[in-house]
């Protein structure tokens, strides 16, 4: 699971990444390959680990996740 102390943030591609802590050193990382829609939020569930975002591409609410050896995303049920 990812550590608490990892921050999700949108990078300047308007992409999703997140800031890790690799040894001593942040490390940034580019998540995926959507654009995130302008003006978006994302959000973390604390629970489950997932990063919620709006796709730019078509504005459906996708999500990152996490299970502690792979990750992928998925797009939410209408």
């Amino acid at each position: 699971m990812h550590k608490n102390s990892d921050v999700y943030y949108i990078a300047n591609n308007s992409k999703l990444s997140v800031l890790k802590i690799v040894g001593s050193t942040w490390t940034p990382s580019n998540l995926n390959s959507d654009i995130i829609a302008t003006n978006s939020k994302i959000q973390v569930s604390a629970s489950t680990n997932n990063v919620f975002y709006v796709r730019a591409s078509d504005n459906r609410i996708c999500y990152y996740w996490y299970n502690g050896s792979q990750s992928g995303f998925n797009v939410c049920d209408d």
